[in-house]
């Protein structure tokens, strides 16, 4: 990959001086392009290496598993897909949620499993929370989701992230079955909070410094919002949003 940067240098380097970099920045931005490039490389070796090197039970068996609805051109879809939605009750209602799995492994016996999400990313800092309040539900759903297409006990199971970069430190931050199994009720507390406000249209804003980072509504939303949140503390509307911000 390095190579093939390296023989494109002074290509890359003339568009972008057309484009209006002066020549001395567009050497940089070639620089800083091949510096990425060949990060990229070494993770992706690193990442063949670590998968190489997993002498567990688990082999990978699926990949790009969907559950729910998909499109027609979303491509040729996993054995283990499922045209069915996946539902959970919870509060007397019932949700249906649909989406896509990275890889599933399981074992010879077909008797255990894992759930991989790959994220590119930098791995979240500090003790990881399996629900977090409510912001951290996809690895609770994928699991369900991936003991239902294979016909295991979701105890059976763990979901994981792998983060597959040096930006992340190729850490996994997993949940298991049993964890899931104990805190169902924090579980469907989670799910139902979120799903009542939807219903009833109450959208409680939640900033803090991370979530604000990465909100794409940042340049149209009100730069009073701490304050206003503030304000709004004791407004009896937002207790059961509050008090699933408490979940871990």
């Amino acid at each position: 990959m390095a190579r093939k940067v390296d023989k494109n240098v002074d290509a890359i380097a003339t568009n972008l001086a057309r484009r209006g970099f002066v020549l001395d920045t567009a050497r940089l931005a070639v620089i800083e392009e091949r510096r990425k490039a060949t990060q990229v490389e070494a993770d992706l070796v690193r990442w063949y290496d670590m998968e190489a090197d997993d002498e567990g039970a688990m082999r990978p068996g699926g990949f790009e598993v969907s559950f729910g609805p998909t499109r027609a051109s979303a491509g040729p879809r996993d054995a283990c897909s499922r045209d069915e939605a996946l539902d959970l009750r919870a509060g007397g209602r019932t949700f249906a949620f649909q989406g896509r799995i990275d890889r599933i492994d399981w074992d010879d016996a077909r008797s255990s499993f894992r759930v991989i999400d790959y994220k590119t990313g930098s791995a979240y800092g500090g003790k990881y929370l399996v629900f977090d309040g409510g912001r951290a539900l996809q690895l609770p759903i994928y699991l369900l989701a991936a003991a239902r297409a294979l016909g295991i006990a979701p105890e059976r199971g763990v979901s994981e992230y792998f983060f597959v970069s040096t930006k992340g430190n190729f850490k996994r931050k997993p949940i298991s079955g049993q964890q899931l199994d104990d805190l169902h009720q924090d579980f469907e507390t989670v799910i139902e909070t979120i799903a009542g406000g939807v219903e009833i249209g109450m959208f409680a804003p939640s900033p803090d410094q991370q979530t604000c980072r990465y909100c794409d509504y940042q340049d149209v939303c009100d730069v009073r919002k701490e304050r206003i949140m503030s304000r709004k503390r004791a407004d009896p509307r937002g207790s059961s949003f509050r008090a699933m911000r408490e979940i871990p």
